[in-house]
């Protein structure tokens, strides 16, 4: 079929064609066969292409040699295959031979490298050295898939830990506990930071303010309500003034030294509303405005 012909008939087939013992053998002894060898014969309008064929044949024999070879096959009515095609290699690779080819311009190769997007590994060596974090916490980021919040978010005006943090960490860790709760937009992430920079409540907040957006809080203001990080009347002095002075005896005989026990008093009460640094300032503060410890007797 490669070169426009029928199919060859196998000497074993002869008889199913019409050919008769004796014509066979008379073939036989015609090409000097013997008894294990075998035949094809081929009918063709001309010599050259019954040449073709025969070293078709003749390629395909020496292939059989090697095992079955790898070619398409179709189905026959009475169960049987025949030759179809070979099989996808690279001589039936691209180009396609009856596609004329595309001049590609030089100006059309540099808009398009112009336009590529940064190589991954470009792109987080980039972020770790511009905001300055860790390799490996920008790895953390990038796993998570979340370079494109990353930016977008220091973009804004948030810091960079502050952010990284918040998308590691404080976000999966607030949806873990709603698996049903859609993903936290861009937009609210934004309003939450922005929230607590402005002293809505601390850093250490944040967790509890995305768990109740996570648990159904409409708003960040609503989050912060359920969150029970509200700020109420009492300033952070007013809570730290209160603190010490209930625990006056122990200061006067501790002096700095009652500060670990009181800062978890403290803590108690804030509850995330303030930042830990203002909480430790504060205390230390009113503990040495109280006085120094007084001795023991």
């Amino acid at each position: 079929r490669a070169v426009g012909l029928g199919g060859p008939l196998h000497s074993d087939e002869l008889p199913g064609h019409g050919v008769d013992g004796p014509r066979v053998e008379e073939i036989r002894r015609a090409l000097g066969l013997t008894a294990p060898d075998a035949f094809v014969l081929l009918v063709a309008p001309d010599r050259a292409r019954a040449e073709r064929a025969i070293a078709r044949v003749a390629e395909r024999a020496r292939a059989a040699l090697e095992g079955i070879p790898p070619e398409t096959r179709d189905p026959q009515p009475d169960g049987s295959t025949r030759y179809s095609r070979p099989l996808p290699g690279r001589d039936r690779m691209y180009p396609e031979t009856d596609v004329p080819p595309v001049p590609i311009a030089p100006e059309r190769l540099d808009r398009l490298r112009a336009g590529l997007p940064e190589r991954p590994a470009v792109r987080r060596a980039r972020l770790a050295r511009d905001h300055g974090l860790s390799p490996e916490w920008i790895g953390q980021v990038a796993h998570a898939g979340d370079l494109d919040e990353f930016e977008a978010l220091v973009k804004r005006g948030h810091a960079p830990a502050a952010v990284a943090r918040l998308l590691t960490q404080d976000a999966p860790a607030a949806r873990s506990g709603a698996p049903d709760a859609p993903p936290f937009s861009l937009d609210l992430l934004d309003a939450v930071l922005g929230a607590s920079s402005a002293g809505r409540f601390s850093k250490e907040g944040i967790p509890a303010v995305l768990a109740a957006l996570a648990s159904g809080a409409t708003s960040v203001e609503d989050a912060v309500v359920r969150a029970g990080l509200a700020t109420a009347g009492d300033s952070l002095e007013a809570i730290v003034e209160r603190v010490v002075r209930s625990n006056e005896a122990m200061v006067r005989t501790r002096g700095p030294e009652a500060f670990s026990p009181l800062m978890g008093d403290v803590m108690k009460q804030v509850r995330g509303r303030y930042d830990g640094k203002a909480i430790a300032d504060a205390l230390r503060r009113a503990i040495v405005q109280l006085g120094p410890p007084t001795g023991g007797g």
